[in-house]
């Protein structure tokens, strides 16, 4: 009888302990975070880390397009405006993604686009691409490097902003 008593309260204490536990985890908010959790906020380490990889991926779509505009017989000027017309198109899709984002910086794409000097790399892409001593391969290369050059400075600028975001 003894022994039956103290398995049942053995077992109210636990189911009491229990029940107080779940309360306080319900009613009870957490006070000792410093900062409320935010779902669906990229941290300023992914976003550099997204907008790194998704202006890479875009970079090889424009250089294979690039290749193929390269490669018609077109003046000077038709050559200029082809490329320009194509970087712009295919800029503002990752544009467009970005500025759907939720991040640090509101309106990523935006601030990518005002950052990104197109008016000198859209210079610098079509002094490369009127060279006629130059083959396309090697045209192609140059103009990768250049591509390459202007996005890492624009990655620079975003990793300076979210670190002084982030203080």
């Amino acid at each position: 009888m003894l022994k039956l008593q103290r398995s049942n309260i053995l077992l109210a204490s636990f189911s009491l302990f229990g029940l107080l536990g779940w309360f306080l985890y319900i009613f009870n908010p957490q006070v000792n975070e410093p900062h409320p959790l935010q779902y669906d906020l990229l941290s300023p380490s992914m976003t550099v880390s997204y907008v790194r990889s998704q202006v890479w991926y875009h970079s090889r779509g424009k250089l294979v397009e690039l290749k193929s505009i390269l490669g018609q017989n077109l003046n000077n000027r038709t050559l200029k405006i082809k490329i320009e017309n194509m970087l712009k198109h295919r800029t503002s899709v990752y544009i467009n993604e970005f500025n759907s984002l939720k991040s640090s910086i509101p309106r990523l794409g935006n601030w990518y686009k005002e950052n990104f000097d197109f008016k000198n790399f859209l210079n610098d892409v079509n002094i490369i691409a009127c060279d006629e001593k130059k083959s396309i391969p090697v045209k192609i290369d140059e103009i990768t490097d250049v591509m390459e050059l202007y996005q890492n400075k624009t990655t620079e600028k975003l990793s300076y902003k979210l670190k002084n975001i982030r203080g």
